[in-house]
């Protein structure tokens, strides 16, 4: 079972929100005939109808939307969404593991990762580190 984040919207029309403020998804034209209120609940029912389509739920998209911000993903229409949903879980969970680790178990958790790796080179970093330096070396580690 999946952590959600605390800030999940709840229903379509907050999920369209979140889109429209990182994508611009649905943009309003202001010069158009359509009012504000009559475009916004156009969009949100496409939000809707994309996430039946797909058999995906609210949190599905919005995780999905966070990962694509993340990883630099242009998302021009809702419709981009559904390819990304497994990569965007297993993105959630592993930093859910992540931020849920202490450092004592993160730091061990990288020694025993490496330690199936051919190459040394990182493994011997860890293990050479002292325990003032192993946060740095752990997120020097990470951001390879």
């Amino acid at each position: 079972m999946h952590q959600l984040p605390a800030n999940c919207p709840a229903t379509d029309a907050r999920l369209w929100d979140v889109l429209h403020d990182l994508y611009g998804i649905g943009t309003f034209d202001e010069d158009g005939d359509t009012p504000w209120w009559k475009f916004r609940a156009t969009e949100i029912s496409k939000v809707r109808a994309c996430r039946k389509k797909n058999d995906r739920s609210i949190a599905d998209f919005y995780i999905t939307a966070l990962y694509c911000r993340a990883h630099g993903l242009d998302v021009r229409a809702v419709s981009w969404l559904p390819r990304h949903v497994n990569k965007a879980w297993s993105w959630w969970d592993a930093k859910a593991h992540r931020l849920a680790q202490t450092p004592a178990d993160a730091y061990a958790e990288a020694i025993r990762i490496e330690s199936a790796n051919p190459d040394p080179t990182w493994l011997h970093r860890l293990l050479r580190a002292t325990p003032a330096t192993h946060e740095e070396v752990l997120n020097e580690w990470r951001s390879r």
